[in-house]
């Protein structure tokens, strides 16, 4: 055999060999070792809390009770109160600890060789998903995320009382009537729901640790009302989500009718003779104020862009949002900004800017929102805002076919619950 026959040979060999690895069923040892690497992983990852090695340390869980506060937490495990002060007021950015709240989960973690049991770390779980690590070690507090994984879901239902007992009574969320209510606000009065009247739904759960933390999105509502068919299809568009009908119509208006969701009145109109409260003089007020408890989350009537968030001696603390070429609105007297707030933030409506104080020359608790209409300001309740943007031409073929596979979904969804009448 010729050396060239060889190689020819050896390499035919080499490719049997590739193909048996290759197309050949694995056998019972690499299905073993498969499982023992991912056990492997899966006790890695249960060695690290909150992204932290474990095996260094001591745990103490617990959840804040009545009146605790950080330095209260943190005073037991030999942390000097003027750290913490440091330490609160340097990273108040991150977290401001006066929003520390009753019943929310925390963790306290002391370094098994320390013999003072000193704190090493403190994490406080803000929210199911988000938490806020306190190392005490290096000075310094940050952010954290769990992993969050999603489920997507549907449901359908009849009702026969109203639509959060329909899902109640099933073990439903009942955020996810809240969410659906929103969604048809401009369409469906829902305190006018008819017996009979059925819906079918698609959405996405989220989920931590495997247990359920809350709605991601809706995806498809088909809302039978009074006979009639009323669907809703979610469709991003320029990196923008917001909710169509069939006919691509955008279900929302361009702008809320308050800047705050619960808990206000109006407590002064927009007027142009005016006497002021602090000042005692007459004089134009080009804004409504909305009275409300210090600290009511303060939201953006429409899309847009923000383009000031700063502070004056009369405004206070205040955020002014550009929403086209024709609409601007301006929020006025916030005791604080919301979490990444600033010149050139792209926020959506509904989105929280701010939250309810009395800043500048205010007497008390309240936001004073002034609406602009072409560089003027007006009254807001006397302006017929325009229709929301619908689906885009350009984005039309991509939003039919995405109706087209959710309609078809929905239709499989049978009317699956009736609440009993009450």
């Amino acid at each position: 055999m010729t050396r060239k026959n060889k190689l020819i040979t050896g390499a035919a060999v080499l490719v049997a060999i590739a193909a048996v690895y290759i197309f050949y069923p694995s056998s019972g040892l690499d299905t073993e070792l498969d499982g023992l690497r991912i056990e492997e992983e899966m006790q890695k990852q249960a060695e690290f809390l909150y992204g932290i090695p474990k095996g260094e340390y001591n745990t103490i869980q617990d959840k804040v009770k009545p009146n605790q506060n950080l330095a209260s937490l943190l005073s037991a495990h030999d942390i000097n109160p003027g750290n913490i002060v440091t330490l609160s007021t340097k990273y108040e950015n991150v977290f401001d600890t006066r929003s520390m709240k009753f019943d929310r989960p925390y963790t306290i973690m002391v370094r098994e060789s320390d013999t003072m049991k000193s704190a090493a770390y403190l994490i406080y779980e803000k929210s199911n998903i988000e938490f806020i690590v306190y190392d005490l070690e290096h000075d310094t507090v940050y952010k954290g995320k769990k992993e969050v994984s999603v489920q997507r879901k549907h449901f359908a239902g009849t009702i026969t009382s109203n639509l959060s007992e329909t899902l109640q009574d099933a073990g439903v969320d009942v955020a996810l009537a809240y969410s659906m209510a929103s969604i048809y606000d401009c369409t469906i009065d829902f305190y006018k729901l008819q017996q009979n009247d059925f819906f079918k739904v698609i959405y996405i759960e989220k989920m931590v640790e495997g247990k359920y933390v809350g709605i991601d999105k809706i995806e498809a509502i088909e809302f039978t009302h009074n006979s009639k068919p009323f669907y809703a299809f979610y469709f991003e568009q320029d990196e923008v989500g917001n909710y169509f009908d069939e006919k691509a119509q955008n279900m929302r208006k361009a702008f809320l009718k308050a800047p705050l969701k619960y808990g206000y009145r109006i407590s002064s109109k927009y007027n142009k003779n005016r006497l002021h409260p602090v000042l005692k003089v007459n004089r134009p007020h080009l804004g409504t104020d909305y009275a409300a408890a210090h600290g009511t989350p303060i939201i953006t009537v429409g899309d847009g862009v923000v383009l000031e968030a700063s502070f004056t001696k009369g405004n206070g603390n205040y955020v002014k949002i550009k929403h086209n070429g024709t609409f601007t609105t301006q929020y006025l007297h916030m005791s604080k900004f919301a979490s990444g707030i600033k010149p050139g933030k792209r926020v959506s409506q509904g989105d929280v800017i701010g939250y309810v104080g009395s800043t500048g020359l205010a007497t008390g608790p309240h936001v004073c929102f002034r609406f602009w209409k072409n560089g003027v300001q007006v009254d807001p309740f006397k302006v017929m805002p325009p229709p929301a943007e619908p689906v885009a031409k350009k984005n039309m073929e991509r939003f039919n076919k995405r109706v087209a596979v959710l309609k078809k979904e929905l239709e499989g969804i049978g009317k699956e619950l009736t609440a009993s009448l009450k």
